[in-house]
């Protein structure tokens, strides 16, 4: 199963219903050093709406960990740095010589994340329903598969 997440900078839209902020990561992934056959990724994602009704959206990617959890915890870190805070959860995960990438998107109704194993899968994902996304991030733990 794959992950999504992350974004840095960010992009506000104004909308009849309200403005929609998208968190969009610039590119820093979170990774650490594994030995095959121990390399595990995950992509962690949060979507909220805030009191005025802005909606957000925040990811994070993590790549060469020595254990499944541990990736996760990093790509959940990375995501909370975003402004996911308590929202974020990991939403996907990879291993020896997987791959997974996430974007974010918005449209006129809100925002909302793709995951792949591939930086089109991910692409395609989040453009389901009109949205206009982002270039995906991500990467592939070491290890074949």
């Amino acid at each position: 199963m794959l992950l999504n997440s992350f974004s840095r900078a960010m992009l506000k839209l104004a909308v009849s219903a309200g403005a929609i902020l998208t968190l969009m990561a610039s590119g820093s992934l979170a990774f650490a050093d594994c030995t095959t056959p121990n390399c595990y990724g995950a992509i962690a994602a949060a979507l909220w709406n805030d009191s005025s009704g802005a909606a957000y959206v925040a990811t994070g990617v993590a790549y060469n960990y020595p254990s499944g959890p541990d990736a996760s915890n990093a790509a959940i870190a990375q995501c909370q740095g975003y402004g996911g805070g308590s929202y974020c959860t990991t939403v996907g995960t990879f291993s020896n010589g997987g791959c997974g990438y996430v974007t974010t998107g918005t449209n006129s109704t809100g925002v909302r994340w793709g995951i792949g194993p591939t930086p089109q899968d991910a692409t395609n994902q989040c453009q389901q329903g009109g949205f206009t996304c982002k270039e995906p991030v991500g990467g592939c733990t070491a290890g074949a598969q």
